[in-house]
């Protein structure tokens, strides 16, 4: 394969569709997916064995890395989720850096879109470098604001 030709996939997820008997939109997979994320709360151990994991993986990424991660992953260069995972990023120096930065990032991405992007991401993220990244976000968001 050659590197310079740039494969790109999207994958949409909970589709909008329209229930035959009663008229209700539905958006099933994307329903299951949140409840998922949801109650796949991290013990503290958990979060900081993640977290020393984020910091090893982080470290062989670089900037231009992590931006073409988060281009693959169809995030808008004006999202607040990618806007996130870039200073989260940036401060991921140790385990407890990192567990900061989340945590501040975290208390940031309040919105409903922002939730369903994480989700999303969540779901199609194919680079193992923002894997525990995004999972400890996704984690730290949803138990900040579990009602939005």
């Amino acid at each position: 394969i050659d590197p310079s030709v740039f494969f790109h996939e999207t994958i949409v997820i909970g589709e909008t569709r329209r229930v035959a008997d009663d008229g209700v939109m539905v958006q099933e997979e994307a329903q299951e997916q949140r409840a998922d994320t949801e109650a796949s709360g991290l013990s503290a151990s958990d979060s900081r064995a993640l977290a020393k994991e984020a910091v090893a993986k982080l470290e062989l990424i670089d900037a231009k890395m992590l931006r073409l991660s988060l281009d693959m992953m169809n995030l808008k260069r004006s999202s607040a989720v990618r806007a996130a995972l870039t200073r989260i990023f940036r401060d991921a120096l140790d385990a407890d850096e990192l567990m900061h930065a989340i945590q501040n990032e975290a208390g940031k991405l309040t919105s409903e879109n922002d939730r369903e992007e994480l989700v999303m991401i969540q779901s199609i993220n194919q680079d193992e470098a923002l894997t525990p990244v995004i999972r400890l976000l996704c984690n730290e968001v949803f138990a900040k604001n579990p009602d939005v």
